[in-house]
């Protein structure tokens, strides 16, 4: 069912927007506490739940018995949400479900690396203004007592917001359109604050994708103004229309960074693009990201932009959303997410794919007391300042998502273009033509790679080949075509026919 754009009552002059979190992530049952439910199976089976009186504790995540690998993983989810249960009470909103799409199977890095098992993690409707983050604390606290965590590139967390401060209050049109206007806008920049492989992720690909592609890609050349033109037309046709075009047109797709179609269902917009997380401190670091691009989108103008030429960077980003956690309650402060920001920035910015083994380092580090990381010098991206040759803006990296136009660079800078070479004769043409060697690509023989440069030269041309008459002179001809083929054995045309006797010409007479 649709949701009213009409509001019960103005919203409160300061954000207090809700949100809810969903946390991919790897987990295994501790060797120890795995001894002792196995032992009180034998002991005292009438004390133990469903779920551990049936766990398997000899089924491997590699087994081809899928049956197996689908009922073990609901045991995961029921037992963690046990845990929970008694640390939150009953009817605390959260639920954990099992996640065949994180492919375990697959893992190599962790260690016993065939006992890990994928699940969700899902909160319910969170609003700024609780003491969310001690709850997250408390969740992985309690589940950290008998679970390990794991997570690698497969593994996402994806946020949900909505203006708040209760679920009756859901975005307007107009806040949509600002959403949207937000994703295609701090696209460039929220790339260098994520690493590599979330940049252009199949299930989180960039909005402009599937909408306003050419528009984006020629903000160098037209600014911002065609995309918000794009925007604003889809917006005045409604918010079906809206809605049917953000999720890919004719594609339908949620696999987008910004995710507009739970709007329909839950009143929300679902931010895709961040990576996953293993501890407390990141996942409340996730929520603060989202938490406040919602608020730079609803007080962005994003009019005064329209002429710019250039892809915001992500120092714009981060300044950005340093003014907007000001905006925020006091609950969303003290985990030092600019900091955090920051360190982002320096970490992503040579463009490496991100160490499995050393995330989880970190991640287990903060879940044991660790201190955030902090942001050093020498890790900023190459160029420095956040901004280039754009106009106020970082330029598009090919690693992000589809290839973009290259920079072009002022009048004043611009080297003078190099004189055109006097047009040659035809025949001076031809010469040339014949004198210059072949380009590798257009070589009948490819040059071996492993050579050095100096060395790569196609090997000399194969002899040609003989008259086509002497080939068929000497090649016998088929058995069809002779007009003499050679007798058979069984064959008697050679030997003269029969002679009829008398009596064979009764019948004629």
């Amino acid at each position: 069912m649709s949701r009213n754009l009409a509001r019960a009552a103005p919203p409160p002059a300061a954000p207090r927007p809700l949100f809810g979190v969903e946390i991919e992530v790897f987990v295994r049952l501790l060797p120890d506490v795995e001894d002792r439910i196995v032992q009180a199976g034998y002991d005292y089976p009438d004390s133990l739940p469903d779920y551990w009186l049936q766990w398997d504790e000899n089924l491997e995540n590699d087994s081809r018995n899928q049956r197996s690998k689908h009922d073990q993983r609901k045991r995961v989810g029921k037992a963690i949400m046990g845990i929970i249960d008694s640390a939150l009470g009953p009817r605390n909103g959260w639920k954990c479900e099992s996640d065949e799409s994180l492919k375990e199977s697959l893992l190599t890095e962790p260690h016993d690396t065939r006992r890990w098992w994928g699940i969700e993690i899902i909160s319910p409707p969170m609003s700024v203004s609780r003491k969310w983050q001690k709850e997250i604390e408390t969740i992985f606290d309690v589940v950290g007592e008998s679970f390990d965590f794991w997570t690698n590139e497969n593994c996402a967390c994806h946020v949900h917001v909505s203006p708040g401060p209760t679920t009756d209050y859901t975005y307007s049109l107009t806040e949509l359109n600002q959403m949207a206007k937000g994703a295609y806008y701090w696209e460039d920049a929220l790339c260098d604050l994520l690493p590599i492989e979330r940049r252009d992720n199949r299930y989180a690909k960039p909005n402009y994708t599937y909408f306003a592609h050419h528009e984006y890609m020629d903000v160098l050349r037209d600014g911002w103004g065609p995309v918000f033109d794009e925007l604003d037309y889809i917006t005045s046709q409604g918010q079906a229309e809206f809605l049917y075009t953000m999720s890919g047109g004719r594609t339908q797709t949620r696999y987008v960074s910004t995710n507009f179609d739970p709007f329909t269902s839950y009143g929300t917009v679902e931010l895709r693009r961040q990576a996953g997380a293993a501890s407390a401190t990141t996942v409340i670091h996730r929520v603060l990201l989202a938490v406040t691009f919602h608020v730079s989108c609803m007080r962005f103008n994003f009019s005064q932009v329209r002429n710019a030429r250039g892809y915001p960077s992500g120092e714009a980003l981060i300044k950005e959303l340093g003014a907007c956690i000001k905006l925020l309650p006091d609950t969303c402060l003290g985990s030092r997410f600019l900091n955090w920001l920051k360190y982002c920035q320096e970490t992503y910015a040579d463009d490496r794919p991100s160490l499995e083994t050393v995330i989880n380092r970190q991640e287990r580090s903060l879940r044991n007391g660790g201190d955030v990381p902090t942001a050093g010098g020498g890790g900023a991206r190459r160029g420095g300042g956040g901004t280039s040759r754009g106009g106020g803006a970082s330029s598009p990296a090919s690693s992000r998502g589809p290839s973009r136009q290259t920079v072009v660079l002022p009048e004043r800078t611009r080297a003078p273009p190099a004189p055109a070479p006097a047009p040659a004769a035809p025949r001076q043409r031809r010469q040339a033509r014949e004198e210059s060697p072949r380009p590798l690509a257009r070589r009948r023989t490819q040059a071996v790679r492993d050579d050095p440069p100096a060395r790569r030269t196609a090997p000399p041309p194969a002899p040609a080949p003989a008259r086509r008459q002497t080939i068929r002179e000497e090649s016998p001809r088929p058995l069809a075509r002779r007009r003499n083929p050679p007798p058979r054995d069984d064959d008697r045309r050679g030997a003269p026919p029969p002679r009829r006797r008398a009596a064979d010409y009764d019948d004629w007479r």
